[in-house]
């Protein structure tokens, strides 16, 4: 079945949370945003737009070590992270990471719930 899509998002991450509803990211500098998504009806609940200097990239739905749902979002060149509540869609805690020389891009980013963390692509071969 095909559903219905804006034409000027550029999905980047996608993830079906424990909550039931699929969250969205997209990238585009200045119109990077967060979605939470209705899987039945692919209406859009809740959407959040990150500050125009970020190019948001991939994200991922994880529990963490305290038992709470989350969804980080990872930028493309500015080595940055938001975590948020899936809820609500608040913004909880900005991070930065690193990644490999020479470029330190985040691309993906997925969560290993075995090992507990997280694995990113940076768009290497390495």
């Amino acid at each position: 079945e095909q559903v219905p899509h804006d034409t000027t998002s550029f999905t980047q991450g996608l993830s079906y949370g424990n909550d039931g509803y699929i969250y969205e990211t997209t990238g585009l500098r200045g119109k990077s945003k967060l979605l939470k998504i209705d899987p039945t009806t692919f209406e859009v609940i809740n959407s959040v737009d990150i500050d125009d200097v970020y190019f948001g990239e991939g994200s991922t739905y994880y529990t963490d070590a305290d038992g709470n749902d989350r969804l980080i979002y990872i930028t493309w060149e500015e080595q940055t992270a938001f975590i948020y509540d899936p809820m609500t869609l608040t913004k909880l805690q900005t991070l930065s990471y690193t990644t490999t020389s020479p470029w330190n891009e985040g691309w993906g980013i997925t969560f290993d719930s075995i090992e507990g963390e997280f694995i990113m692509s940076d768009g290497t071969s390495t």
